[in-house]
C-alpha cells in the first residue's frame, strides 16, 4: 500500500463528516426559508418610495386625526410653490387637535410662534436630526431597504443610512431608555404589527 492511498483512507471519515455536515447545514437553511416572515422585496431592485410631500397623514375614517396645519395659515411645499408661485411656508400647527397632551401643545405653541415671527421652522429632516417614528417610514426623498431574518426586521434608510430594529415576538423590556426610535417589538398577523415604548 503506498502512502498516497493510505493518506486517502485516513482522510475519508473527514471528508464524509464534512459532507454529512454540509447536507444538514443546507437543509436546515432551506427549512429556515420556508417558514419566514414575508417577502417584502420579490427582487434585487425593490424599494419602497412615498409619492406624496411625506409629513402629510392620512386622517382615520372617524374620531380625531393626526395634527394638520392652523387652517389660519395653510403650509404652501416647495412643489406647490413650483407649480403655482405661491411663497412656501413652514409649518403652523393646529393646536385645537384633541389628541394632543399639555406638554406637546405648549411646544408646538412655542415652536408655531417661532415661525410666526419670522424665523425658519425647519423640519427634521432639514436640521439633520434623526426622523423617529413614524416618520421614518414616510420621508419621501429616498428608499427604505427591509432585512429579515428569523429574530429581527431591519429597516434601512438609505438617505442616512439611519437604521430601525423591529425585535420579532419578544415581550418589551423592562427599562426601556429613550432613543430616536424607541424599542419596537412585532409579530406577524398577516403583515407586520409593531408596538414602540420610550420614543
Amino acid at each position: 500500500m503506498n502512502r498516497d492511498s493510505s493518506t486517502r483512507t485516513a482522510n475519508y471519515p473527514c471528508r464524509l463528516a464534512l459532507l454529512c455536515s454540509l447536507v444538514w447545514a443546507t437543509s436546515a437553511l432551506a427549512a429556515d426559508r420556508n417558514v419566514g416572515p414575508p417577502n417584502f422585496g420579490p427582487n434585487s431592485v425593490t424599494g419602497w418610495v412615498p409619492i406624496t410631500y411625506g409629513d402629510l397623514y392620512e386622517p382615520p375614517p372617524s374620531g380625531p386625526g393626526p395634527v394638520t396645519d392652523d387652517p389660519a395659515h395653510p403650509f404652501v411645499s416647495n412643489r406647490e410653490f413650483a407649480e403655482t408661485g405661491r411663497q412656501p411656508t413652514f409649518h403652523i400647527a393646529d393646536l385645537s387637535n384633541p389628541i394632543l397632551q399639555p406638554w406637546t401643545r405648549e411646544e408646538l405653541r412655542t415652536r408655531n410662534e417661532h415661525i410666526l415671527s419670522g424665523k425658519p421652522g425647519y423640519s427634521v429632516q432639514g436640521s439633520c436630526i434623526p426622523l423617529g417614528v413614524p416618520a421614518y417610514l414616510i420621508h419621501p426623498v429616498q428608499p427604505v431597504y427591509f432585512i429579515q431574518t428569523q429574530k429581527m426586521v431591519l429597516l434601512i434608510n438609505q438617505e442616512d443610512q439611519e437604521t430601525r430594529r423591529i425585535y420579532l415576538n419578544v415581550p418589551h423590556s423592562r427599562n426601556v431608555k429613550p432613543s430616536w426610535y424607541g424599542e419596537s417589538i412585532g409579530h406577524y398577523e398577516g403583515t407586520l404589527s409593531s408596538s414602540i415604548q420610550s420614543v
